[in-house]
């Protein structure tokens, strides 16, 4: 379910200059019954950075993040067509102390997803779209809070200040009842 996992580890510093990573996802994106990769899994680590990193077409997620501590990650650059499904950014679970800084996503869903149990998870100058500095374009929404009816825990102290919108449908949502719709 992972192209490359990095798990258990402390300290460790990943450049990806001079390179890229092209998980080819449209051999996935047709098949919805293939559940098909994430390119990066960053698990259970510490200490980590991540600059000049490119990854493109990613089957699923590209970078995905579970019960980390203290990460940057710059100048990280994600390609995937508009239309791809469920190829988010970054998705990150149980984490903290968690930058993402200086980098520029274009998926086919959430540029940053931050999930249960994660605090202290700050993005700075993102381009979310074909742009810069933290600016969405042509994107269905901008800033999203989405919870699920029954879940447990809370969303508390987000700040979401120079954005810039431009073409986007819902700027910023706060949905306290996601995929509960028609029931």
């Amino acid at each position: 379910s992972n192209l490359i996992v990095i798990s258990n580890i402390t300290n460790l510093s990943i450049d990806g200059s001079g390179g890229s990573i092209d998980g080819y996802g449209s051999t996935w994106w047709n098949c919805q019954s293939c559940k098909g990769p994430t390119i990066l899994r960053l698990k259970f680590c510490n200490d980590l950075t991540v600059s000049n990193l490119t990854i493109t077409n990613s089957p699923k997620a590209h970078i995905r993040i579970n019960i980390f501590e203290n990460a940057t990650f710059s100048n990280i650059s994600i390609r995937s067509p508009s239309d791809s499904p469920n190829t988010d950014g970054f998705d990150i679970y149980t984490s903290k102390n968690i930058l993402i800084q200086n980098s520029t996503i274009q998926c086919g869903d959430d540029c940053i997803a931050i999930n249960g149990g994660s605090y202290n998870i700050s993005a700075t100058r993102i381009a979310c779209g074909p742009s810069h500095n933290c600016t969405f374009t042509n994107t269905e929404n901008g800033a999203r809070i989405k919870t699920v009816p029954g879940g447990s825990g809370y969303a508390r102290k987000i700040t979401f200040e120079n954005i810039t919108l431009i073409d986007t449908d819902n700027p910023i949502i706060i949905d306290q009842y996601y995929g509960s719709y028609g029931k």
